[in-house]
């Protein structure tokens, strides 16, 4: 590998230095981006209406994870319904109209009261004096536990300030509740908005704050002390201890499909008496139960768009008994929480994104997602907390998506210099493919002799060395080697394939042979030069194996037996010479035989021979005719023979 040299080093450092520092300021403005749109996120309409759809799913789940209860608090109401077929009704015996004459109201009254009914809710106007007001004062004054309705004046600026209440005859007897529901859409008519979602407990009027009518039902219904109050968020309701919103809001579960959650009783069939219809004779179904008393028809447009579909206004204030009822009311979390919790979740995905590898980021982020998703719905069955989702998840996957075009960005332009720096030294298919992995073909270079030649020569003699290096890098690059390190003037290089190592030795040999030297490397040798392969004397071992391959200082090493013997087959040999193991003989066959570039080399066995410390080894030497003619000289100076026909082998050291 090359090393910067030393007064370089302060420079590098300065590089690394700013594009460390350039990349965090990226990245501290995508966060701050993030959390920008995060923040924006837990304000913006669009998402909270998505909010607000996400808790209607999440209502779905609350009400099954707590249908015992609901169960139960349903159970103990009835909703007696107005609706286009009351008034076309052949039950009454005269002709009505809308609204019908109280004194209709005070025969259903006296019916419930016969029946068993705790209470009576009317989600009905009374706020106007009639000739039938006697019978009804007088019936209501009779049962007692009646909640009225309250209404505001529409044409005011603040709705609540001016609320109107029933005749005062009728307000002295019972409870007075309003029908008020907040965050309620505009018209009734957008079926996108499914707003209907939670209670006001209190609304402020000129008498002083008034209760709504569901939670003045729920006073009716439970036969602890029926003391109400508001303080510190808690709504107390005798001994029950309800926590609202900051708002001084409940939310309303709807547990129950438009129609399904409670009986519906027409209230024609109340008046003519239940004692005239089979299915309500026995009298139990309104035993102990508060009765709802509304109009639900188109005209009177008392409907409202819920999670769960379209609902008239009484069914909805039954709903809200039910919540109150089943004693676990729904919060929402702080502001402050569900800002602390987006900051976390950018943070978080921020650094899932930039740490986890390319090939497993969307099943850690889809995990991530699911996860969340999981701990907020725990937090929502299990503690009643309702804590935002979309916001803090819509606000991590644009982080998410921001560091990752970011991170490709880098990696595409450093996918860019790295190619063009892999370009000088591989093939395109190394740079595609990677270093070579597995049963690989190793092969080692060395200039023999080179020690004595440095200390002789010097700088001229380093100058002949890099162009050596050149020229086996070109042979490498063109045969898909993939260098792997240099020490002094050995070169190492690995090919997957055992046949383009046997091409790259001899490309490199015949390009040696063909380099114009200086005049010095061939004065050196003169007469006494050995060899026939140029003026360079240059060795090459070839092995086939399987190395061991670890990352060293960002570094691709091959180690193991398999380097060890390629390195100890190149040192057998001298200048000018290929060996080749018995292995990479093997592999290498005659696959060159059909390459007409290489169809002139063969090979040559040179016996088998004992090397120091690795044992036995079959050498054989790639021969071409363009390098060096037969016969081959001796392997080293100091054998005499193979380790068949040599009664004391001679070992080969390092």
């Amino acid at each position: 590998m090359w090393k910067l040299k030393s007064d370089n080093e302060p420079a590098s450092l300065k590089q690394r230095w700013q594009k460390v520092r350039r990349r965090a300021l990226i990245h501290t403005a995508l966060i701050a981006l993030g959390l920008g749109f995060g923040f924006y996120f837990l304000g913006s309409s669009q998402i909270a209406l998505l909010e607000r759809q996400a808790f209607g799913l999440k209502s779905h789940l609350f009400a099954i994870w707590h249908q015992e209860a609901f169960k139960a608090a349903r159970d103990k109401i009835v909703l007696v319904t107005l609706d286009e077929n009351t008034l076309k009704s052949d039950l009454f015996k005269e002709k009505v109209t809308s609204p019908l004459p109280r004194r209709y109201h005070a025969r259903v009254i006296r019916e419930l009261k016969r029946l068993g009914a705790r209470g009576i809710v009317f989600d009905l106007a009374f706020d106007e004096a009639t000739t039938d007001d006697v019978p009804l004062i007088e019936a209501a004054r009779d049962f007692k536990r009646i909640v009225w309705a309250t209404y505001w004046q529409p044409e005011t600026a603040d709705l609540r300030a001016k609320m109107v209440f029933p005749i005062p005859a009728l307000a002295k007897i019972g409870l007075c509740g309003h029908p008020r529901i907040p965050n309620s859409s505009d018209s009734f008519e957008d079926e996108a908005h499914p707003n209907t979602d939670r209670m006001e407990v209190f609304v402020p009027t000129e008498r002083g704050p008034l209760a709504a009518l569901s939670v003045q039902a729920a006073r009716l219904i439970t036969k602890e002390p029926a003391k109400l109050e508001e303080s510190a968020g808690i709504l107390k309701l005798g001994t029950r201890r309800l926590s609202l919103d900051e708002n001084g809001e409940f939310r309303i579960i709807f547990s129950a499909a438009p129609k399904e959650g409670f009986p519906f009783i027409p209230y024609e069939e109340v008046w003519n008496g239940v004692q005239n219809n089979v299915a309500l004779s026995d009298g139990t179904l309104f035993k102990d139960r508060i009765v709802f008393i509304g109009d639900t028809s188109e005209l009177n447009k008392d409907i409202g768009y819920t999670p769960n579909g379209r609902m008239s206004g009484v069914e909805i204030h039954a709903h809200a008994l039910a919540t109150l009822l089943q004693n676990n009311l729904v919060h929402d979390a702080r502001p402050s929480f569900n800002g602390a919790l987006v900051i976390l979740m950018v943070i978080g995905f921020w650094v899932i994104t930039l740490l986890v590898p390319m090939r497993f980021y969307l099943p850690t982020v889809g995990v991530s997602v699911l996860a969340f998703t999981a701990f907020n719905l725990w937090v929502f069955l299990a503690d009643s907390l309702n804590i935002a989702l979309v916001a803090p998840a819509a606000s991590a996957l644009l982080i998410s998506l921001l560091v990752l075009s970011e991170r490709g960005w880098t990696t595409e332009g450093e996918s860019r210099r790295l190619n063009t720096v892999l370009d000088q030294y591989v093939s395109p298919q190394v740079a595609q493919s990677g270093a070579p992995r597995g049963e690989v073909t190793l092969v080692f270079t060395d200039i023999e002799g080179s020690s004595a030649m440095s200390e002789k020569f010097g700088a001229a003699f380093e100058r002949a060395r890099d162009a050596h290096f050149e020229l086996l890098r070109e042979a490498a690059k063109k045969w898909n080697g993939f260098e792997v390190e240099t020490a002094g003037d050995s070169l190492f290089v690995v090919f997957a394939d055992s046949a383009d190592a046997v091409r790259f030795a001899v490309s490199g040999q015949l390009a040696l042979k063909n380099h114009r030297w200086p005049s010095f490397l061939r004065e050196q040798h003169g007469d006494d030069k050995k060899w026939s392969g140029g003026d360079l004397p240059v060795r090459m071992g070839i092995h086939t194996g399987r190395p061991f391959i670890r990352l060293d200082r960002n570094r691709l090493t091959y180690r193991g037996p398999a380097t060890n013997r390629a390195s100890r087959v190149m040192g057998a040999g001298h200048g000018g010479q290929i060996l080749l193991s018995q292995t990479a003989r093997e592999k290498v066959g005659e696959s060159l035989k059909a390459d007409s570039q290489f169809a002139g080399v063969w090979y040559l066995k040179r016996g088998e021979y004992q090397f120091k410390g690795i044992g036995q080894e079959s050498l054989w030497e790639a021969c071409h005719a363009d390098i060096f003619d037969p016969p081959p000289r001796p392997l080293r100076d100091e054998i005499v023979g193979s380790l068949q026909n040599s009664e004391n082998p001679v070992t080969l050291d390092d």
